[in-house]
């Protein structure tokens, strides 16, 4: 099958560029070490942040217009993203100028700004299943910020505005790459009027729109128990907290995969009535048996393994990344469930219920930051379990188109 085919492409391709950041992992952990590495863990809550208000989840209105509408006017529509990206990144830079006055905080808006507009050309590759072209760019974007990130290291000494610098430019190299193979080599073209340009905008807006407290939660979710930690622990314990979470975004990386070779065949499916909300709700559960087993894995490696490939400043990694996995590994069913509200246009079904499991992380994280840091990433499963109840019984409201 295609499906089996796509997704190996893009299971291989993510680990093979993704894993260059995780090579590069020990090396910002030794050079920075635990509070330099706890402060560049903050600098990227902050681009995480500018990601909503500059994306505004247009690369998922990108996916579902192709599937809506077709590869027809798919170039008017990247353009036209990438000029509202550009007007939100420079009324941001300007603040970040004039308030702040923070030149980490302004490479982290430009960061956030050319990785919003390369989602663009990644969903794009996506969803007109050119696999090898998105994970070519995937990689040269890895290698290159990787590469930087160690030359300005050794040019100057290590620290975090160097670390950003590097994925700034490393994004717009992805990103000249992008365009390039999208509208020459695939000859998308930019067919514009003013009121084809006023259509697509009220299109990104009224797709997005609905979705940026969906994102903000989301970004509550993913961003503010770091927030907290920094603020109310030290930025060593940050450090310590933020590695355990990107070694355990490691299945993470492995999920999306999967996930970004499944959607367009799951869209098929579900426009063929192969998939129902019944359908959905089954594997949903199925999925429940596999959630446990990522986090086997992770408290299986040794713990002498944790602290001789990051160093002796994060020998409690272990148990955060044990921790992060289960609550990650509750995106299974999670995914199976959500992009069926997305295919039928339910974004402010996904939003409450977003929005509703947030709340309750946020609360979760206060009461467990009060008591000890240990305990703070069980908010992550409290949260998510409750989101997948929520979708698994709303799903019933949804009509099938």
């Amino acid at each position: 099958m295609k499906v089996i085919k796509d997704s190996v492409i893009y299971i291989t391709g993510d680990l093979i560029s993704r894993s260059i950041p995780f090579l590069l992992l020990p090396y910002l952990t030794r050079t920075l070490g635990s509070a330099g590495f706890g402060e560049l863990s903050y600098y990227q809550v902050i681009i995480a942040l500018g990601l909503i208000f500059i994306g505004f989840s247009q690369d998922g209105a990108l996916v579902r217009y192709y599937y809506r509408y077709g590869r027809s006017g798919l170039g008017s529509l990247i353009f036209v993203g990438m000029i509202q990206e550009t007007i939100v990144c420079t009324l941001l830079s300007l603040i970040v100028l004039f308030i702040f006055n923070d030149v980490i905080i302004l490479y982290a808006v430009w960061a956030a700004y050319s990785q919003s507009m390369l989602a663009l050309f990644f969903g794009a590759q996506q969803c007109q299943r050119h696999p090898i072209n998105y994970i070519s760019i995937q990689f040269l974007n890895a290698l290159v910020s990787a590469g930087l990130t160690v030359l300005l290291f050794s040019l100057f000494e290590p620290g975090v505005q160097y670390r950003i610098l590097a994925m700034f430019i490393a994004n717009g190299t992805g990103l000249a790459a992008s365009v390039f193979i999208f509208y020459f080599l695939q000859e998308n073209t930019i067919k514009l009027s003013l009121k084809l340009f006023k259509k697509m905008f009220l299109y990104n807006m009224a797709f997005g729109l609905p979705l940026l407290l969906h994102q903000l939660s989301f970004f509550a979710k993913g961003q503010v128990d770091r927030l907290l930690v920094y603020k109310m622990f030290s930025s060593s314990i940050l450090g310590v907290y933020s590695v355990g979470y990107q070694l355990a975004s490691i299945f993470a990386i492995l999920l999306m995969a999967i996930n970004k070779a499944a959607v367009p065949y799951y869209y098929d499916h579900i426009k063929n009535g192969k998939v129902t909300k019944f359908v959905a709700k089954k594997y949903a559960l199925l999925s429940l048996v596999i959630v446990p087993v990522p986090m086997i894995i992770f408290w299986l490696i040794p713990q002498d393994i944790y602290v001789w490939v990051l160093g002796v400043d994060f020998e409690h990694a272990k148990y955060y990344t044990i921790i992060f996995v289960l609550g990650l590994a509750l995106t299974i069913p999670y995914l199976i469930l959500v992009n069926f509200y997305f295919y039928h246009g339910k974004n402010a079904m996904i939003a409450f219920c977003t929005i509703s499991s947030a709340a309750v992380y946020v609360i979760f994280v206060f009461i467990f930051a009060g008591i000890e840091i240990q305990y703070v990433p069980y908010a992550m499963i409290i949260s998510n379990f409750i989101m997948n109840a929520m979708l698994f019984f709303y799903i019933d409201k949804v009509e099938e188109k």
